[in-house]
């Protein structure tokens, strides 16, 4: 088990991530939302593709009732906001699960220790040169607390991409 003093979930991960020891590095939220049975799945096109990063999309939702219309709607707006400031075509901005190369952490620079990591992470993949690619998961209804403070989280996610889009994060 690896601790963290500092709060949120950029941080929670960042200390997760500098921990990790494996050649491939697998993650997911831990809330049941996504499918540990896909991993095998998601590592073997990681491999086949030559990519360095894939980010696992929840989009097209397989069951529309694992989120709601607000997120959903937060989501896009989101994940555009990113394609028009970075050029980046990423369809599922947000999603929590990923599966890399352990060597692509030399080359990130993740600064974020909120929420705005999970978009962080998958720009700074493809900002750095990486092959970047997503491949669609089932996305399954949430068991437990939620954390997500939607505007809040929602309303830091857009001015993190505007601040870095500008060197400022």
């Amino acid at each position: 088990m690896v601790a963290e003093k500092v709060p949120g979930y950029g941080a929670a991960y960042k200390t997760g991530l500098a921990a990790a020891t494996g050649d491939v590095i697998i993650t997911m939220d831990g809330d049941g939302t996504y499918p540990p049975e896909e991993i095998d799945r998601l590592v073997d096109e990681l491999v086949a593709k030559k990519w360095d990063f894939l980010s696992a999309s929840r989009f097209p939702l397989t069951d529309p009732k694992a989120m709601n219309f607000t997120n959903r709607v937060g989501n896009w707006v989101l994940t555009v906001t990113a394609l028009v400031l970075f050029f980046v075509p990423i369809k599922d901005s947000q999603s929590g699960m990923w599966v890399f190369k352990r060597d692509m952490l030399k080359r990130m620079r993740l600064k974020s220790d909120g929420m705005p990591l999970s978009q962080e992470i998958k720009l700074e993949a493809i900002l750095r040169g990486g092959k970047f690619g997503e491949s669609h998961i089932p996305y399954g209804a949430r068991i437990g607390e939620v954390k997500l403070q939607k505007w809040r989280d929602g309303w830091l996610n857009l001015t993190h991409l505007v601040a870095k889009r500008f060197g400022a994060a």
